[in-house]
């Protein structure tokens, strides 16, 4: 049962979740509860994507056994995303 948990990325998983947390509550705090210009926006909002960059550097070279498989994304996944991204912004305005 030990083993089980030593096999287990907890390095990788607790970067990659800190970081989109991060950036997520700075992306619902701005301009509700603080002003987007404000240090409790702007230090989440830029420490979560270096977080989440972190974590991928660790996956990529670091992990024995990584959390995440990067080669489970190709092109066309990518390409999928961004359009529900800009389809997103599209709608919302």
């Amino acid at each position: 049962m030990s083993e089980m948990f030593t096999e287990i990325d907890w390095v990788g998983g607790i970067l990659f979740t800190g970081g989109t947390t991060a950036f997520l509550m700075a992306v619902s705090w701005g301009g509700v509860q603080y002003e987007w210009k404000s240090y409790q926006t702007l230090v989440p909002l830029i420490l979560g994507p270096f977080l989440v960059a972190v974590s991928l550097i660790w996956v990529t070279r670091f992990a024995k056994n990584p959390f995440i498989r990067l080669d489970i994304y190709s092109w066309s996944s990518l390409a999928a995303f961004v359009c529900a991204m800009l389809q997103g912004f599209l709608v919302s305005r």
